[in-house]
């Protein structure tokens, strides 16, 4: 029973090691900071890619609204001259 414990004594003490308290930088996040996330992931000519991309797709997106909303301040006689 006594070799139970110092087994289980000693797997504690293994635990307790590895767990470490870490230590917190404080301050702001600057402009560099994001400079380097972007430069060490995709790239920040990527990031503009996908706004330009997001931004198209977005203008895309309303151009069958507004086609079918200036269809339809058409008269019904505009209207059947097109088909």
């Amino acid at each position: 029973m006594e070799t139970t414990l110092a087994t289980q004594g000693a797997a504690d003490k293994k635990q307790a090691d590895l767990v470490v308290a870490e230590e917190r930088l404080s301050g702001n996040v600057g402009w560099q900071d994001y400079k380097n996330l972007f430069s060490f992931s995709i790239g920040v000519a990527a990031i503009f890619l996908y706004v330009f991309v997001a931004l198209a797709a977005a203008v895309l997106q309303l151009g069958p609204s507004w086609a079918i909303a200036r269809f339809t301040n058409l008269s019904l006689e505009e209207q059947q001259e097109n088909t």
